[in-house]
């Protein structure tokens, strides 16, 4: 019995140091609780495409044969990208399916499902792929290279089956799809290695232009002679070819090359080592020597390229890419596009001079910028890629540090 005089004696007092714990659990649980169910209604199940890029630099792009309003575009960042309409919208094509890189330019062939690349492995090291389902999936097709790692494939586009690969010092034909690749037809052992810079397939006849000249194949590519074309023009003691493209029309075959610093053209050149630009030539099959050409662009003492683009059907236009200089607040390098529409005798400048810098014409997207003058172009000074629709000479891609321009 509690004595009416005596005060109820009141419950111990819960240590400062213990109250917040015997308090602050419940509520800290239930803090816990509604934060994940808070978050959990928070996270993104769809993600949004926000555009290509990532960060990196656009390089080797292609335009199907098949469908001139589908564009394949490589990143540094390891992205193959895939346009359905002319880069009005893109999709990625999953890293499961496909690593890509810089060197990782897709072929097309007679066949619209069968197409081949160069994947990236991860390590910088790029690999001979096949897909036979237009680019959904990709499969490892032979790699002759003791290395492992190829820099450069090329596929007939008449005949899936036939197929020339690089490695650092070999060139490696198949005809077989890439079921099988015969021995090395070409080595060069020299330290940095050999450049495949182009390879054209004309019937019987495939050209194969390496940095120090042409190598002919008349047999499909059952044989190659053991040595290159003696072919004259170009002194391969100061400068190497590095962008080759060839047409025929008619009855003729023509080609065209450029050509840079010895020292600049390796195996994984690309296109910043347009700043060693030396010259640019055209051949016939037939004639003895390269002919120099370079006093055909606008201005030959500033203009540079490396990139060449010639349709096959159409000897008479031609497309450079590389680089030129403008005389806007000063003079700056930017990246540029020369056309010709008469096999080469004159070139124009249809992507950037001074005039177009200045009065932002013909550019329908990419614009950057840098310093104080907003849209100049500066930032960008070579171009790191090229391609024509097969169908239409006058659409056509060109790609640089900052994007794609269509």
């Amino acid at each position: 019995m509690t004595h009416p005089n005596v005060p109820t004696p009141r419950p111990a007092a819960i240590p400062r140091s213990h109250r917040a714990t015997a308090v602050g659990v419940p509520c800290v649980a239930a803090l816990l609780c509604w934060m994940t169910l808070a978050q959990a209604a928070s996270i993104p199940t769809v993600w949004q495409s926000r555009g290509i890029g990532g960060g990196g630099a656009v390089y080797v792009t292609s335009i199907s044969p098949w469908n001139g309003n589908e564009i394949w575009l490589t990143c540094d960042m390891s992205d193959m990208f895939r346009s359905l309409d002319f880069g009005v919208t893109w999709s990625t094509i999953p890293s499961a399916a496909l690593v890509a890189g810089k060197h990782s330019a897709v072929r097309f062939t007679e066949d619209p499902s069968i197409l081949y690349t160069l994947g990236n492995n991860g390590g910088g090291a790029y690999l001979p792929l096949k897909s036979t389902d237009g680019g959904v999936t990709w499969i490892a097709i032979a790699n002759p290279s003791q290395s492992g790692r190829t820099f450069e494939l090329f596929a007939d586009p008449a005949n899936h089956l036939r197929l020339v690969l690089s490695d650092q010092f070999h060139l490696f034909f198949s005809g077989d799809g890439g079921a099988s690749f015969g021995p090395a037809f070409y080595t060069d052992n020299v330290a940095k290695g050999l450049h495949l810079a182009g390879v054209f397939f004309d019937g019987a006849d495939i050209y194969v232009a390496t940095n120090k000249g042409l190598m002919v194949s008349h047999d499909g590519g059952a044989s190659f002679p053991p040595t290159l074309e003696n072919i004259t023009g170009i002194d391969t003691t100061q400068e190497e070819i590095a962008g080759f493209a060839g047409s025929r029309q008619g009855g003729g075959v023509k080609f065209v090359c450029t050509t840079l610093a010895l020292s600049a053209v390796t195996p994984q050149m690309i296109g910043y080592a347009v700043t060693s630009f030396r010259n640019l030539y055209s051949w016939r099959p037939g004639q003895p020597a390269w002919a120099s050409i370079k006093n055909s662009l606008p201005a030959p003492t500033v203009d540079k390229a490396m990139f060449v683009e010639i349709v096959n059907g159409d000897t008479s236009t031609v497309y450079l890419a590389g680089q030129t200089t403008v005389a806007i607040a000063g003079t700056h390098a930017v990246h540029t596009v020369f056309k010709s529409t008469d096999g080469g005798a004159h070139f124009t400048n249809v992507f950037l001079d001074s005039s177009a810098v200045a009065t932002h014409q013909g550019i329908a997207t990419g614009w950057l910028g840098t310093g104080a003058i907003d849209h100049n172009w500066f930032a960008v000074s070579q171009a790191l890629g090229l391609a024509i629709d097969p169908h239409d000479v006058n659409r056509l891609i060109v790609t640089n540090s900052s994007g794609p321009h269509l």
